[in-house]
């Protein structure tokens, strides 16, 4: 199964915007240099009172699908 690995840092306040509807999408560059789109709604497993801060694996399958999201790593905010 393909994946693509990147770091994201996100303040609760900005992550917030997916909540009033204003962000369906986040983008983000994986650590190959790619540029990939996800529904902002995966991410709300990860929100925590100081946002959304760490390393993630983003699986998807041969299509280009959404299949998993998975935190790896750590990151302070």
């Amino acid at each position: 199964m393909p994946v693509c690995r990147f770091t994201l840092g996100l303040s609760r306040e900005q992550f917030l915007l997916y909540y009033q509807g204003a962000v369906r999408q986040i983008q983000v560059m994986t650590d190959e240099r790619k540029t990939v789109r996800f529904p902002a709604g995966r991410l709300r497993p990860f929100l925590t009172p100081q946002g959304i801060h760490g390393r993630f694996a983003l699986h998807y399958d041969a299509q280009g699908r959404f299949v998993t999201l998975e935190r790896i790593g750590e990151m302070k905010p």
